[in-house]
């Protein structure tokens, strides 16, 4: 699915926007992306979130793994842009 693509008023990087299942719209990188996440709440301070949109609008936010790791969730979809907007 094609998106326009435009520059994050705060930081001026190339966003998308994908509409979740709520009807929320959510910036977004322009990139697909592939991660692998724990599905859970972050429970020790190095543990980095992320949230990734697919383009049917679910979200999934999770702990980011290494896919060696037991226990992931292979998520395909697009990075939240509020997890790495320099602002």
């Amino acid at each position: 699915m094609a998106h326009k693509i435009i520059q994050c008023r705060d930081c001026g990087e190339p966003i998308i926007f994908l509409t979740s299942k709520k009807g929320k719209r959510i910036p977004c990188d322009p990139e697909l992306a592939t991660a692998h996440l724990y599905l859970r709440l972050k429970r020790a301070p190095k543990d980095e979130m992320i949230c990734m949109v697919t383009d049917e609008g679910t979200t999934i936010a999770g702990v980011k793994a290494l896919a060696t790791e037991v226990g992931t969730t292979r998520v395909e979809g697009y990075l939240a842009h509020r997890s790495n907007c320099s602002k």
